[in-house]
């Protein structure tokens, strides 16, 4: 079993968060609200990490609250919970 990671956790929605996964693959990561909507994606290099400005597919920052990132397509990882605060 692989694992997802998130630096720094809780992070400030006006800060970037680096995403960084057990494994050196790419990979793709869907951002959700805890809603279920997914907000934006992020891919991951063949390193296994990806930084992140927080802003949706509109470029809208995103709200404080818990928000899960979930690879794409990959089955041995399971989402990770992270948490925007202001």
């Amino acid at each position: 079993m692989h694992t997802l990671s998130a630096y720094p956790n809780p992070v400030n929605v006006k800060d970037v968060i680096t995403f960084k996964v057990s494994i050196k693959q790419s990979m793709v990561l869907d951002i959700y609200n805890i809603r279920g909507q997914r907000l934006d994606t992020v891919t991951l290099n063949s390193e296994g990490t990806a930084q992140w400005d927080l802003r949706n597919y509109e470029g809208a920052v995103l709200s404080a609250g818990v928000y899960i990132a979930k690879p794409r397509n990959y089955k041995g990882i399971k989402p990770f919970r992270f948490i925007a605060i202001l």
